[in-house]
């Protein structure tokens, strides 16, 4: 399943859509960017979710579910499923002496249950997701403004390319 992690709306116009949607890969970008960074990377299957889609008004960026936990953590309470955490262990290559592939899961899997995930104690940070929205705003605010100018130039010289031709057929 998917999950909206941005979604910028509010417009009909393609060239507006145009715009949203480029500062849209900007912060698809950047998540990608932050999750290598504070090595919230496995496997990279979140990452390689991240898609960029049209809506009605505007665009939205999407992404599996899992991002939840990479932003927020995940809070103690009910055993986490063990297949991700299985994967996350093959894609992570830990190597395991004494414990078995699904002993290790499941250790995992109670710490998880009993405590909650590091980013949800605040022992590492998750992704900042809101900061980097509020990065990108300042961007998509004058990209908008310029695209809006051009349009409004654009259709005044159209009109005036109009009338000039029709004082001509009038002169």
């Amino acid at each position: 399943m998917s999950k909206v992690i941005v979604r910028i709306s509010g417009t009909t116009r393609e060239i507006n859509k145009q715009t949203i949607f480029s500062v849209l890969e900007v912060i698809r970008k950047r998540i990608i960017q932050d999750q290598s960074a504070k090595k919230i990377r496995a496997s990279g299957a979140s990452s390689q979710s991240l898609q960029i889609e049209e809506i009605r008004n505007g665009g939205q960026l999407i992404g599996s579910d899992y991002f939840q936990q990479q932003i927020t953590g995940r809070k103690p309470g009910k055993f986490p499923p063990i297949k991700p955490i299985l994967q996350w262990i093959d894609s992570k290559g830990l190597s395991l002496n004494k414990i078995t592939k699904n002993g290790l899961a499941y250790v995992i899997a109670k710490k998880i249950a009993e405590k909650g995930t590091d980013i949800y104690r605040k022992k590492r940070p998750g992704l900042a997701v809101n900061e980097i929205v509020k990065q990108a705003l300042p961007s998509l605010k004058d990209q908008l403004i310029k695209a809006g100018k051009i349009e409004i130039k654009t259709a005044i010289a159209k009109a005036l390319g109009k009338q000039q031709a029709q004082n001509l057929q009038t002169g």
